[in-house]
């Protein structure tokens, strides 16, 4: 029995990685703060948990001091009751495999006995008028018949499960609050109150891929999530107040740009000569040469102070 229950408890050299919860779980983090929690989780897994003692912790990760350690690192691997450091998700993954490789070997036991009318682990006697080649194919069914079985009952160690399926759970959040227990719950949540279904899956997805299910109040300190449609709708609301503001914000220096062009531009005057001809002040070269080619006229008696411009037809007559 103590080798059947160590047998049990042996975890496979790999766990469950959900990238997208991953990316919206760390999206807060650096990119040291992201190397240090992943290499962290690796060692617990390999290890079944951390040093509670922060210098050995900190030589895990390359550091001397258990000080140059993130806090935001830290505060995801906590003191567990067997004095180690673990990350709840982690342990939870850790809990979800062993159910499976259980399940699996129950699974096994019972195909066999089914098969050969005996109990798992002991291996079947072939009779004496059993020939080589009978045992060789009753092998082969043997051995297909366990790989359709795996395939069936239970999936890999490494199966990847979507998000939103319900046995990727990581703990159950506060009891009342209303928690959406999948995404496509969350979006029609936020349908209702008014929020955008895609950032209220990110909120959601922020909050299952940690297992932090509080907030943090105006000190700092961490508070339980009571109702998550009101949680909702305050970050939906603070995050319009930022883009509003920000809009007007661009509004502003939009219109000051205006106005500053608009007080840098020279004035111009203009008055009507006898001729019909136009006498400008002030007009720069290039806004002459724009206006002449509009009407036909040609420029005489260019100086800095005026411009004396007569019509194409005046000078057919000269």
């Amino acid at each position: 029995m103590p080798c059947e229950t160590q047998e049990l408890h042996r975890d496979a050299p790999a766990f469950d990685f959900y990238c997208e919860r991953w990316t919206h779980g760390t999206r807060h983090l650096t990119k040291v703060e992201r190397c240090d929690y992943l290499d962290l989780l690796l060692h617990q897994w390999t290890n079944d948990g951390l040093p509670a003692d922060l210098d050995l912790l900190a030589r895990l990760v390359g550091y001397r001091k258990g000080s140059q350690i993130s806090p935001l690192v830290l505060e995801k691997f906590p003191v567990a009751a067997d004095g180690k450091r673990r990350n709840v998700r982690l342990e939870t993954e850790r809990v979800k495999q062993r159910d499976r490789i259980r399940s699996k070997r129950q699974g096994a036991a019972k195909t066999n006995e089914r098969r050969w009318g005996s109990k798992a682990g002991k291996g079947r006697v072939p009779s004496q008028n059993e020939s080589h080649s009978d045992a060789i194919s009753s092998r082969i069914a043997t051995r297909s018949a366990t790989i359709e079985r795996h395939d069936i009952e239970s999936p890999p160690l490494t199966t990847h499960h979507p998000p939103g399926d319900p046995d990727i759970y990581l703990s159950v959040p506060p009891e009342g609050a209303g928690w959406p227990k999948t995404e496509d719950q969350c979006r029609s949540m936020a349908a209702v109150h008014g929020v955008d279904p895609e950032y209220a899956a990110t909120v959601w997805n922020q909050h299952e891929s940690t297992g932090d299910y509080t907030q943090k109040d105006q000190h700092g300190n961490a508070r339980p999530i009571l109702k998550f449609a009101s949680y909702l709708k305050f970050r939906w609301n603070c995050r319009s107040r930022r883009n509003d503001d920000a809009k007007a914000l661009e509004k502003t220096k939009a219109e000051l740009r205006r106005q500053g062009m608009t007080q840098k531009a020279p004035p111009s005057a203009h008055m009507q000569s006898r001729d019909g001809g136009t006498v400008a002040a002030g007009v720069r070269a290039s806004a002459r040469d724009v206006r002449t080619q509009r009407s036909g006229e040609i420029p005489t008696d260019v100086s800095m102070d005026k411009v004396k411009v007569y019509r194409l037809e005046d000078c057919e007559h000269e």
